[in-house]
């Protein structure tokens, strides 16, 4: 008569088998062996109420290779998925869609540049600010925006006509010489930025120097005017 092993020696059999049985087995159902590759069929969660972190890895090694986890997915596929768009602290990306960081131009525009503050271009041949106080007209100045565009504003007054208002600092400079219309005592006028020499001057060729409007000029500038 043959025996069958009894229950108790069939989960020992399968326990040794699964110790001894190699690099891996199916966990689904079973217990998560460390130091051995584990599969399952299965998502496996976990779900804590804790201030602090639900799970936790750590590696000691010194190795320039080690790390404390690791992720591995099909080609193409996201290896991480969230549910929060909360800021990580100290989570570094090395590429955005394939770019290094220098490729990108930080959004917005820089601050305006005012004309004789310190450290910006000074008023040039007895032109000055046709309103001080800024109340009703901008403070002539300029700046560039993401993209290398230049844009001048503001309201001269009282210098010499065919003299320079100021000169643009060589990162504000175009390639080529830049004309364009403008008012000038309620008639019009024509402005003129050369490229050379550097800094580059910003003068009227005609006009009256009652005051001069250099509102709306706008142009790339000489590294971005292709």
């Amino acid at each position: 008569m043959i025996r069958l092993p009894s229950p108790a020696m069939c989960v020992a059999i399968t326990s040794m088998l699964i110790a001894l049985g190699g690099a891996g087995y199916s966990a689904t159902g079973g217990n998560f062996l460390l130091g051995q590759s584990n599969t399952a069929t299965t998502t496996t969660r976990l779900t804590a109420s804790l201030d602090l972190h639900a799970v936790q890895f750590g590696n000691t090694n010194p190795g320039a290779n080690a790390s404390a986890l690791g992720l591995f997915v099909a080609t193409g596929k996201p290896p991480l998925y969230v549910n929060s768009t909360g800021k990580v602290e100290r989570l570094n990306a090395d590429l955005l869609d394939g770019l290094e960081s220098h490729a990108f131009q930080r959004a917005g525009i820089e601050n305006w540049h005012y004309i004789n503050n310190f450290g910006e271009p000074p008023f040039e041949n007895g032109w000055w600010v046709f309103e001080p106080d800024q109340i009703n007209y901008a403070f002539p100045s300029f700046r560039k925006d993401r993209n290398g565009i230049v844009s001048l504003r503001g309201i001269i007054k009282g210098g010499a006509i065919g003299q320079s208002f100021f000169r643009l600092p060589a990162a504000y400079c175009p390639r080529t010489v830049k004309i364009f219309a403008a008012v000038s005592n309620n008639s019009l006028s024509r402005i003129t930025i050369y490229p050379r020499p550097v800094p580059c001057p910003v003068f009227a060729n005609f006009g009256s120097n009652a005051w001069v409007s250099l509102d709306g000029i706008t142009y790339p500038y000489w590294g971005n005017d292709n």
